[in-house]
């Protein structure tokens, strides 16, 4: 369980740095009309959403060890 909340915590932190790498781009980038600029927000706002899926389903996983494990500790 201990590995899942690691997990977790890296998985967070990788998300701050992807949304300040989106953050970073978008700025500068957000009235540049280009269809190359418009694509690159896209990939990076799919990036994210990817780890906030996966950071999702981390907690799914935690909170069914966690079940488990004291169900397990109250028979």
């Amino acid at each position: 369980m201990m590995s899942r909340l690691i997990e977790i915590e890296a998985t967070s932190k990788l998300i701050e740095t992807k949304m300040d790498k989106l953050m970073d781009y978008l700025y500068p980038n957000l009235f540049v009309a280009s269809e190359e600029s418009k694509k690159l927000i896209v990939l990076h706002l799919k990036n994210v959403l990817n780890s906030e899926l996966k950071l999702e389903q981390l907690y799914k996983e935690f909170i069914t060890e966690y079940d488990l494990e004291k169900n397990r500790s109250n028979n």
